[in-house]
Parts: structure tokens; C-alpha cells; sequence
């Protein structure tokens, strides 16, 4: 997903490293094994809740990324990955 996020920001004048890049994620991608989602009756109904981020590890703008997955009975329920906000 982090991925696909920092290749995003270059569609608009993508260099050889991106297209480089794409290859390898479209690689791993048609190397996994989608089953699409599956839905499944829980043991127990239990919420979990995870995130983190890292401290301004983009080398270009120097944003950290954050990122979340909220699970609900063993099924994620979202997701997501994203570049911090900077106020100045």
C-alpha cells in the first residue's frame, strides 16, 4: 500500500526509477495469492486497532507516514496509509 501511495505522486512526470518500481510492485502483486475477501462467522466479536508511523523518512519532502488497520472479529474492517500533514 505504501507503495502504491509514493508511486501516486509521480504520475504526472514519472522517471525510469518509477516505472522500475511499478514493475516490481505489479510483480509481487500477480505473485500473491488474492482470494478476494473472505467472510467469516467470528469466534469472539473483538475489536483491535493498530497504528503507527515513522519520523520523516521521505527523503524528498521529509513527511512522516502514518498509517492504520482496524479489525473487527478477525476481518479488517479499513485501512489506510498516508503522508502526515506539515503546518508551518
Amino acid at each position: 500500500m505504501n507503495a502504491v501511495r509514493d508511486l501516486s505522486r509521480h504520475m504526472e512526470n514519472p522517471g525510469e526509477q518509477h516505472w522500475m518500481a511499478m514493475k516490481r510492485v505489479v510483480g509481487y502483486m500477480k505473485g500473491q495469492s488474492l482470494q478476494g475477501l473472505r467472510m467469516t462467522k467470528p469466534i469472539e466479536l473483538r475489536m483491535v486497532s493498530l497504528a503507527d508511523a515513522d519520523y520523516a523518512k521521505d527523503p524528498v519532502e521529509r513527511k512522516s507516514v502514518g498509517g492504520d488497520i482496524h479489525i473487527l472479529g478477525g476481518c479488517i474492517t479499513s485501512f489506510s496509509s498516508r503522508g502526515e500533514k506539515v503546518l508551518v
